[in-house]
């Protein structure tokens, strides 16, 4: 189910069956339980709910204690499996799907999971397991990404609420900085809010209230020696600097960064769509600025970057010289490449 189609389902009157939340975008899976739970129960602290968490729940005869323990509690009941994990069986499969084809009409159950790795888990394995049951008795809702024009809406309403305004370029820095979930950018613009002045806030704000990650400031970065703005490359190269990060991990992180603007300059060449070449990057909200700096640059420019990065990392941990040169230097030749 789309989160399009989940909001029509959540404007029905009554709710009962099962439920299966999963995904990487926390913000989003997070307010359609929570409405859930609300239009069934009222609340977390109803009598009606109870949930089990991973910890409680280990195996199936856990999970079948926790049904029949639900039969005994007040009308109408919810009951929620938070990151519970099975591992499959023959026996496990049939037995979770004796357990919720009984389950009774005025009872809701939802299993709740968020992915936060990109590659499968072991976790992740054990989601499966519940998934296939639940997509034959109830409702499985998958939220992996959030357009970012949806995702500025949320945003936008937030920063109205506080009776604020935000300028274009203060919204797209404090998106592309954090290029998390919703629910860190909330967290970046609720400060943002604070610290507006004349009720706007403009990019020396979002400066101010973000607190970049070390992932971030070298998109930062690198976008900036892409684009030849020499001033801001090392800006932010010597903020980077002060933070006493290892020579080599700081040419990795760059190279990946290099590697994705190679990729996507071949994707799009290819036809490939901007939310597409996003999704198989992995960089969910900065891909159109991806895109778009990595079409103003030639194949040839990555490659060469890709040769200077691969001498440096070599120079780096063989040649006696400073940190700060051997850098410097990177960052000159990647601007002139």
């Amino acid at each position: 189910m789309t989160e399009k189609q989940m909001r029509e389902h959540m404007k029905q009157e009554r709710f009962s069956g099962m439920y299966f939340f999963h995904g990487a975008e926390s913000y989003v899976l997070s307010r359609y339980l929570e409405l859930l739970i609300k239009k069934t129960v009222g609340s977390r602290q109803s009598p009606g709910f109870s949930c089990f968490d991973e910890e409680s729940i280990t195996d199936l005869p856990t999970v079948s204690a926790a049904v029949q323990c639900i039969s005994l509690m007040p009308e109408p009941r919810f009951v929620l499996f938070d990151h519970c994990g099975i591992d499959s069986s023959k026996e496990v499969d049939e037995g979770l799907v004796r357990i919720l084809s009984d389950m009774p009409e005025d009872v809701t159950v939802a299993f709740y999971y968020t992915r936060t790795e990109p590659k499968k888990t072991r976790r992740e394995d054990k989601a499966d397991t519940v998934r296939k049951m639940v997509e034959k008795f109830g409702v499985v809702f998958q939220a992996d990404s959030t357009d970012r024009t949806d995702v500025e809406k949320v945003l936008l309403r937030d920063v109205m609420a506080a009776n604020r305004q935000i300028t274009r370029e203060a919204l797209d820095y404090i998106i592309e900085s954090c290029d998390s979930d919703l629910f860190m950018l909330k967290n970046e613009v609720a400060k943002a809010i604070a610290l507006a002045k004349d009720g706007k806030i403009t990019l020396a704000e979002a400066k101010l209230a973000v607190n970049p990650t070390f992932e971030t400031e070298v998109y930062q970065f690198t976008d900036a020696v892409v684009r030849q703005q020499k001033a801001e490359a090392f800006s932010i190269l010597y903020r980077l600097l002060e933070q006493k990060v290892e020579n080599v991990m700081l040419v990795a992180a760059v190279a990946k960064r290099i590697q994705d603007l190679y990729l996507a300059k071949v994707y799009s060449q290819a036809g490939m769509s901007v939310q597409d070449i996003g999704t198989k990057l992995g960089i969910r909200y900065r891909a159109d600025k991806t895109v778009g700096i990595a079409r103003s640059k030639s194949l040839e420019y990555y490659e060469k970057c890709f040769a200077v990065l691969e001498q440096t990392d070599k120079l780096s941990k063989s040649a006696p010289i400073g940190t700060k040169e051997l850098l410097v230097h990177m960052t000159g030749e990647m601007l002139y490449a």
